[in-house]
């Protein structure tokens, strides 16, 4: 019983949330032109159900984007795009539930050929 001497129950309930999803995009083979140190590569967004950026409401006219649910390895693949040299540049994206921190990864690996210096 609470103060006013009512009987009060209580019942919950646990809710499961699934594990979030990720597809990236096809991996990426491009090749520098001659006398090229470096190539220009942008790709697409990899395919998820988890949101992109969380926004955060601050005052009345300003949006902050904060905390990220989904997160690039390196950070510059958040970009979408990159100038890069010769190599092989893969990115790890991972997807994480907000409120219960299940996540999921995929990966893009970038290749940059030079078939030139022979």
């Amino acid at each position: 019983m609470d103060a006013t001497g009512l009987k009060q129950e209580w019942t919950c309930e646990a809710i499961k949330f699934k594990k979030p999803t990720i597809e990236c995009p096809a991996n990426i083979t491009t090749e520098l032109l001659p006398q090229e140190r470096s190539t220009f590569v942008a790709f697409t967004q990899p395919v998820t159900d988890i949101n992109w950026f969380r926004m955060d409401v601050r005052g009345l006219s300003s949006v902050h984007l904060v905390r990220r649910h989904v997160v690039a390895e390196p950070m510059w693949g958040k970009l979408l795009e990159a100038e890069l040299p010769e190599g092989v540049w893969p990115i790890k994206f991972t997807a994480r539930h907000p409120i219960s921190h299940l996540s999921a990864s995929c990966t893009l690996v970038i290749s940059v050929l030079n078939r030139h210096d022979v």
